[in-house]
């Protein structure tokens, strides 16, 4: 069967042909009309002609009428549909992070000194109180030994004066030099003790020796020669930043999905403190997000992508971006199916305001509810109250 477009060309050309042909006989006619100037006679048979061909247009049109509404279904576009559902809708913002220990930490000596014994190696798990080195005290120990000597003395020279005191013996100037003297050894001794105990270094926490800059026998120099890196990674967390202008959404306790691409984790977290201070230079504020314990592979300074959930919708009407058009006034619109007066399917141009967008889904915040039935595949390629013929239909 010809398509009735095609039949109503034919059929005009035929109609064009059969009036050629009548009135190629009056051709003679015409052109002695037009010889005698005859322009009442022209104007005559010139309305003449318009009326016949109004006439066969008007019997065109309704072949077109009738073919149309007994057309094979096939010549009509195709369209897929689906159900318009409310459902929980989540927003994110992606941005980047980076993994951070709070306990990653070089380790310096308080003291001079040249490393006597480094008793620890290279990834060796050490706890807390653990001595990681020890340096030569520079004879602080003899010295040590030698006001230990002297503070004995001074408290035997105390508690004898302290006696005698009781028994009104001696004045009480001697005593109290005699207590002077005995506090001031004791001091001496507790300060050389002090400075001894620097000769020792321990680990402030448990962690790992992560490298080992020094090697027994060299100087150590306060706060200029590291002797290690200690680091724990029973705490790590991820820093991420994030543009003030979410400042509002994003609080601590807000969802976060995670991402470290270079071992392959993917995991679930929460925000657990949000700065109080804004970047200058770049307009951000940072986020504390917790690290679960079971990610064995993660380390400090790996970089993760952080999605952050700012906005929640457990009612949302959503559709898909592919079948969302735009008109030149810039307004937002889909298609949406429905049936005519005659029950033939037809599809209606529908406006609506779209929110936010999320892995192809956009929301619509006005212009559709939940049971619209909105128009998938052939969005493209139809126009509004155009029939169409619905190849499947589909509910979420």
């Amino acid at each position: 069967m010809f398509p009735h477009k095609l039949i109503h060309r034919l059929f005009l050309l035929c109609s064009f042909m059969f009036l050629a042909t009548a009135c190629s006989n009056k051709k003679q006619n015409i052109d002695n009309l037009i010889e005698n100037d005859n322009r009442e006679a022209l104007t005559q048979y010139r309305n003449e002609i318009q009326k016949e061909l109004q006439e066969l247009q008007e019997k065109a049109q309704v072949i077109d009428d009738y073919l149309a509404s007994k057309s094979d279904k096939q010549q009509l576009t195709l369209v897929t549909v689906d159900t318009v559902q409310s459902s929980l809708f989540k927003h994110y913002i992606e941005v980047q992070g980076d993994l951070r220990t709070d306990e990653n930490i070089l380790v310096y000596s308080e003291i001079s000194g040249v490393i006597e014994n480094l008793p620890v190696k290279k990834g060796q798990r050490v706890s807390k109180g653990q001595v990681l080195a020890v340096l030569d005290d520079g004879g602080l120990s003899s010295q040590l030994a030698q006001l230990q000597s002297q503070e004995s003395l001074a408290k035997t020279l105390f508690e004898r004066q302290g006696r005698l005191w009781e028994e009104n013996i001696g004045s009480e100037i001697q005593y109290l030099e005699a207590e002077s003297n005995y506090n001031a050894a004791k001091n001496a001794v507790k300060q050389v003790q002090r400075q001894i105990n620097k000769s020792t270094i321990r680990a402030p926490f448990a962690g790992v020796v992560d490298e080992l800059l020094v090697e027994q026998g060299e100087l150590s120099m306060p706060g200029q020669t590291p002797l290690l890196r200690l680091v724990s990674l029973n705490n790590l967390y991820i820093d991420a930043t994030i543009p003030e202008n979410y400042l509002s959404a994003v609080k601590a306790g807000s969802e976060v999905e995670v991402q470290i691409r270079s071992i392959n984790e993917s995991f679930s977290s929460t925000v657990v403190q949000v700065g109080s201070h804004i970047n200058p230079e770049n307009r951000t504020f940072k986020t504390r997000i917790q690290i679960p314990s079971k990610i064995e592979l993660a380390r400090p300074n790996q970089i993760a992508i952080v999605r952050v959930n700012d906005y929640t919708n457990k009612e949302a009407v959503l559709i898909p971006n592919n079948i969302i058009q735009v008109n030149a006034q810039g307004e937002s619109y889909i298609y949406v199916y429905s049936k005519d007066e005659k029950d033939n399917a037809i599809v209606k141009r529908r406006m609506i305001k779209p929110g936010k967008s999320q892995d192809n889904i956009t929301e619509v915040l006005s212009g559709l509810e939940s049971g619209d039935i909105i128009v998938l595949d052939g969005a493209k390629s139809i126009r509004d109250g155009e029939r169409v013929r619905l190849q499947n239909k589909t509910g979420k």
